[in-house]
């Protein structure tokens, strides 16, 4: 019967796992982008925002808020225990996914792993094959 093994050292493992997860979730972080949102100039206009979205606000007085849209009101928005007047920011951005980055970021993290594995297999003499 003929049978291929793939022999690798325990400890490649762990770290080929560990570089594994700290690429992926250093290149997934790098997959939102903040988006400058226009703020309402009169009472009438709407604000570029959705419930859900998270929000990154400038006040006048040089505060920095972050946080989740529960409420969007005419005057203000609202995230769970903070409410922003629109009149007392001087800037908002929207944080997005970008759908684009996050396949992209995948991909090139499981091709760079399925290359540093298969280098070190070969440098290593890994791969073990045996056959009748």
């Amino acid at each position: 019967m003929n049978s291929i093994a793939l022999v690798l050292l325990p400890r490649f493992h762990y770290r080929a796992l560990v570089t594994t997860v700290v690429s992926l979730s250093l290149v997934l972080s790098g997959c939102t982008t903040l988006q400058n949102v226009p703020l309402p100039v009169s009472p009438g206009d709407t604000v570029a925002v959705h419930i859900g979205d998270q929000v990154k606000a400038q006040r006048r007085d040089g505060t920095t808020l972050v946080f989740q849209v529960t409420n969007i009101e005419p005057d203000a928005l609202r995230g769970k225990d903070v409410t922003v007047r629109y009149a007392d920011l001087t800037a908002l951005q929207v944080q997005h996914v970008s759908a684009l980055r996050t396949g992209g970021a995948i991909v090139g993290t499981v091709v760079v792993v399925a290359v540093v594995v298969g280098v070190v297999v070969l440098l290593t003499g890994g791969l073990g094959v045996t056959l009748p």
